[in-house]
Formats: C-alpha cells, structure tokens, sequence
C-alpha cells in the first residue's frame, strides 16, 4: 500500500494502535507539509506530538549497524525513487542520494514486523549547502470499517543543520506508545532536499546516505 494524498476520516484514527487522539495536531504549514511529500495545501494531515530532538546520549554506530538490546531495519540510497517522475538524481555506488534536477521528494517503503513499539528514527547524511535536508517517517493508516479512506501520520522528522557544514548522523525519538500495526498500516520514509520555499535540488552539496528505523525487542 503506497502513501496517498487522501483525506483523513476521523474514524480511521483508530486503526493507529495505542494512540490516542489528543496526541495528534493538524499539520497546516505548507513547508511542513511538503516536507513530508504531501501538497502544500492537503488537508488533514497529523503530526503525533512528543518527537523529542537530537541528544548525544545516544551515538549512533557510524556504519549502521544495529543497536544491541533494539532491532531495527535500515534504507539507503538505492531504496528511494522519486515521489514525481520528472528531473534526474543519482543513486551513487548506491550508496548515496541526490537530487540534481526536478522534484526534490523522494520516498522508500519500509518493512516492519508488526506489534512493535517504535523507538528512533537514526539519519546519514551531508549537507554543504545553505539549505536543510529533511527525512520523515510516515505512516498510512486504513481501518476496516472506513475503506478508501487513509490516516497519514508524520511519526517522527529530523531536520539537518541549515547552512549545512559537512557530514551529519542523527537521530529524534520517536513518541512513546507507538506500536506497529502493518495490517492496517503502511510505513514510508520520505527525504526533502533544497530550499523549503520552492525546494529546488542542490545536486551534490546535498546527500542522503541512509536512514534506520529502531523498535524494542520486546
């Protein structure tokens, strides 16, 4: 099931395991919403609230590999495709992302067992340009009862440094009390290069390596 820019039916925010709706706010920024691959103008879109920022209690193994207690799944550069079919990118030595022309919206599909709570969302990347680099975890939810209609939620974002100075690894946690629910749900992660006013590519002074996804072994 791919992300969708469908209207959200209230109904369907219980599909959404263990969250409850006080914890969601509409998401009107236009930015924001790009951001995340949605026009600037769709309407109910969520953000779960409590995304807590970056914290270096917390280093990340700069290869990726997985935490010890946690377990996780990981996407790199070679798993995204453009979210629009026009402009050119590169998938270097698919090792790294960038955009060079044309849409800067770029999305990767994640697969996640279900019934577990997820913890972080970790980032790679390197930007030298004077604009941020932004990578979102999604998810699209349906309930049974509401076919045809979606619950897209933004569940976490990490916003590089803007200007940029070099290479960077990251991670926001994600708010407590999210579980996986991959019979009702989709998950997506979404990268946005370039300026958030018209975000136009910045080619090779923008680069996306990799992104990893943490949930609780239990």
């Amino acid at each position: 099931m791919k992300l969708a820019y469908a209207l959200i039916a209230t109904a369907a925010l219980a599909s959404t395991n263990a969250i409850a709706q006080s914890r969601l706010v509409p998401v009107q920024d236009p930015a924001e919403l790009a951001a995340a691959g949605f026009p600037p103008d769709a309407a109910n879109v969520w953000r779960l609230l409590d995304t807590k920022t970056a914290s270096n209690s917390r280093p990340l193994d700069p290869e990726g590999g997985a935490p010890t207690v946690d377990t996780s799944t990981i996407v790199t550069a070679e798993d995204f495709h453009h979210k629009l079919s026009n402009g050119q990118y590169q998938a270097v030595a698919y090792a790294q992302l960038q955009c060079d022309t044309g849409s800067p919206y770029f999305n990767a599909n994640l697969r996640l067992p279900s019934g577990k709570r997820l913890k972080y969302l970790d980032v790679w990347g390197k930007n030298t340009s004077a604009f941020p680099i932004k990578t979102t975890l999604l998810s699209a939810c349906k309930a049974d009862d509401t076919p045809g209609m979606t619950t897209n939620l933004i569940l976490g974002q990490y916003t590089s440094a803007a200007p940029g100075t070099g290479g960077y690894s990251s991670w926001v946690e994600l708010p407590a009390g999210v579980f996986t629910d991959t019979e009702h749900c989709a998950y997506e992660i979404t990268i946005s290069f370039g300026d958030p006013a018209t975000f136009t590519c910045q080619g090779s002074s923008q680069i996306f390596y990799k992104a990893r996804v943490v949930w609780d072994s239990e």
